[in-house]
Formats: structure tokens, C-alpha cells, sequence
């Protein structure tokens, strides 16, 4: 399984190297049938094997999606080259279209309710090491997708853009915590923590959105650069965390965490290193509290 693990570092690099919408998305694609493999390690397993099976569902159904939306930007010339889609001027309609789109698609990869249904599924079933790339990396790998289209290739935002985006990070924000507040799966814990922050992270999107439809250049920047802050942050903390909880389940054999007392004990190195990636997880409040000073001294509200 080894070289599945290589291709899966490589589809995720080809993404943000990728000029036109045809590498864009075989890359992509490439990066998903990767990660599905790796997903599918122990397939004998017929719980690994449904996630596998939701995973690879949802990830075909995204990029269909991404597809649509990269159709509908290159337009009857069949621009596929991302400077002639940034050339061209989508109508309203059509640019509201390729946002709905794009937020599907990206939001699917990425983990954002109602389309997160695979990641409680897919991360208990992958090995640990392949868990942590997946929620540090590939997610962050669909955010870029997203930012990549609504704020380059779309042109100037609409006013409205913001809120569909705003709301359904926040309610991912939200959905995710409490899911995560009702797990005892280590694992599946840390997997609904990861839809929580990439919720906050779109709901900063759809902040920064809305500054710049309004002509708030410079809190539109601030909100873009604090949503990926945090999902740099998010990559770090997230993958130390799925590290460690592997090596919890090497160790004890279980992810139940109502039979995983005392492990500072028996573990003391790996119980330092889980805290100081809760340390960094739980500085997004702090995060959130700096940007919301930060934005009033900005706009002056």
C-alpha cells in the first residue's frame, strides 16, 4: 500500500500546481482515488468497507460538481485555462451558479455539512497516518479549491455571497462540536473536530466575502488571512493529533475512550504531545476574538 500513500501526497501537490481546469481536475481526482486506497487498507473489515464505499461515492459526486462549475466558467470557447475563465465576465446568474457549485464540490472534500457524511466514516477506517493527512492536508487542499475559484477565477463578488457561506460554515461549526461532544471513538472524535474547524474556517470565508462585495479591502484581507491562519493551524494540531491517537492504538489496541484511562502513565511522551495539540486547537477562540477586534478597529464599528 506504500505507493498508494506517495500518489496520495502527489495528487494533493499536483492540485495547487494545477493552471486549467483539466489538470485541476485529474489531479484531483487522482488525489481521491489515492486516499480511497489507503482508506481501504484493511477492506476485509465490512465497516472499512462501507466507508470506503461513501468515500469514493461522495468523492465522484464532488468532482462531477467541480466539473459542472469549470464548464459553466469556460464558457461555449471552452477556455479551460484558468487566466481566459479570470479574462472572462460570468453573468450574475451564471456566477451565482458556479458559487453554488464550487461550494458543493469543495465543501464535499472539505467536510462541510450537509456533505461530511464520509469523514466520521473514512477516518476510523484509515490507518492513522493516512487520517492525518487526510484532515490536516486534504481538506485544506479542497479550501484552497474553493478560494481559488470564488475569489480568482469568479471576478468581483456580489453582495449576497457571503451569507450562504457564512451559514453554513457556522452551522458546520456547530453540528461539528456537538457530534464530536457525543463520541467516545477517539478517531471519530477527532474526525467531527475537524468538521467543526473547517467550519469556522469557511464561516471566515463568507466573512471575508462579504467585506470585499461591500468595498472592504482591507477586512476582507484580514477575515481571508485569519481563515487561513487557522487552517494552517488546523493542519499542524489536526495531524499531531491523529498521529498520537495511532500511537494510542498501537499501544492499547482500543480507541474507546472510556477504556483509555492512566495512559499518561504508560505513555507520558505521546500524552504531552496530545495536549500540546489540544493547546493549539483551543487557541481558536483566542483566534476568533483578535479577528473580531481586529475587524472593528479596521471598519471602525
Amino acid at each position: 500500500m506504500l505507493p498508494f500513500f506517495s500518489a496520495f501526497l502527489a495528487g494533493m501537490n499536483l492540485v495547487l500546481l494545477a493552471d486549467d481546469a483539466f489538470t485541476f481536475l485529474l489531479s484531483w481526482e487522482f488525489m481521491s482515488l489515492a486516499s480511497w486506497a489507503r482508506v481501504m487498507a484493511h477492506y476485509r473489515d465490512p465497516a472499512n468497507a462501507h466507508a470506503g464505499y461513501v468515500y469514493i461515492v461522495m468523492a465522484s459526486a464532488g468532482t462531477v460538481v467541480l466539473l459542472l462549475a469549470f464548464g459553466l466558467l469556460a464558457g461555449p470557447a471552452g477556455g479551460y485555462a484558468f487566466d481566459a475563465m479570470r479574462a472572462a465576465t460570468p453573468s450574475p446568474l451564471l456566477a451565482a451558479l458556479v458559487l453554488a457549485l464550487s461550494l458543493a464540490g469543495a465543501g464535499s472534500k472539505a467536510g462541510l455539512v450537509p456533505l461530511h457524511v464520509w469523514l466520521p466514516l473514512a477516518h476510523p477506517a484509515a490507518p492513522s497516518h493516512v487520517s492525518a493527512l487526510m484532515s490536516g492536508v486534504m481538506t485544506k487542499v479542497a479550501v484552497y479549491a474553493f478560494v481559488r475559484i470564488v475569489f480568482y477565477l469568479l471576478g468581483p463578488p456580489a453582495w449576497w455571497w457571503g451569507l450562504p457561506v457564512l451559514g453554513i460554515g457556522a452551522t458546520t461549526a456547530v453540528l461539528g462540536v456537538l457530534y464530536a461532544l457525543w463520541q467516545t471513538d477517539l478517531k471519530r472524535m477527532l474526525a467531527y473536530r475537524t468538521i467543526e474547524n473547517i467550519g469556522f474556517v469557511f464561516a471566515v470565508i463568507g466573512l471575508a466575502l462579504a467585506f470585499a462585495a461591500n468595498g472592504m479591502s482591507a477586512a476582507a484581507a484580514l477575515a481571508l488571512t485569519a481563515a487561513l491562519f487557522h487552517a494552517l493551524n488546523h493542519s499542524l494540531f489536526k495531524s499531531l493529533l491523529f498521529l498520537c491517537a495511532g500511537a494510542v492504538m498501537t499501544v492499547t489496541g482500543e480507541r474507546d475512550m472510556e477504556r483509555l484511562g492512566g495512559l499518561i502513565h504508560r505513555m507520558p511522551v505521546t500524552a504531552v504531545t496530545m495536549l500540546a495539540g489540544r493547546v493549539l486547537g483551543d487557541s481558536t477562540v483566542a483566534y476568533a476574538i483578535a479577528f473580531v477586534r481586529a475587524v472593528e478597529a479596521a471598519t471602525g464599528v
